[in-house]
C-alpha cells in the first residue's frame, strides 16, 4: 500500500507540474513594410526625399538602412526618424529618364528583412 500511495504522489507531483508549464510562444518575426504601392517620380534636380515606411514586430535594437546600385542616389539618414527615412538624388543631367531601386533593411539580432521600392528620375 505504501508504494501504491507514493507512485500516486509521484505521479500527481509530475503532472502538476507539466500542467504549470507554460510553452513560450513563437515571437512573430519583424516586418518592414514602405508604404507607397508606386516608384518615387522625381524631377531632374538634385533632391532630397523621404520615404515612409512602417515595422511591424519591431525588435529590441533594430535598425534601418538603405542601399541603391546607383551613383546618383546616397546620402541615406544616419539615423531614421520613426517611419521616415531620406535620401538624396543627384541631378540628371542626361537626356533620358533613369531608374533605380532604392531597398530598406531592418536589421535585428535575429537577422534582417528588407522591402524596395523603385525610384525614377526625369
Amino acid at each position: 500500500m505504501g508504494k501504491a500511495v507514493f507512485f500516486t504522489v509521484a505521479v500527481s507531483f509530475l503532472i502538476i507540474i507539466v500542467s504549470c508549464h507554460k510553452e513560450e510562444q513563437p515571437v512573430p518575426a519583424p516586418v518592414i513594410e514602405i508604404l507607397s504601392d508606386k516608384d518615387i517620380e522625381l524631377s531632374c534636380g538634385d533632391t532630397t526625399v523621404t520615404v515612409r515606411y512602417r515595422i511591424e514586430n519591431p525588435a529590441e535594437g533594430g535598425d534601418v538602412s538603405g542601399y541603391s546600385a546607383a551613383d546618383w542616389i546616397g546620402d541615406y539618414s544616419d539615423c531614421p526618424s520613426d517611419g521616415a527615412f531620406t535620401f538624396k538624388a543627384s541631378a540628371n543631367s542626361g537626356d533620358g529618364r533613369r531608374s533605380e531601386t532604392l531597398v530598406l533593411t531592418y536589421g535585428y539580432a535575429g537577422g534582417s528583412v528588407k522591402d524596395s521600392i523603385g525610384v525614377v528620375q526625369a
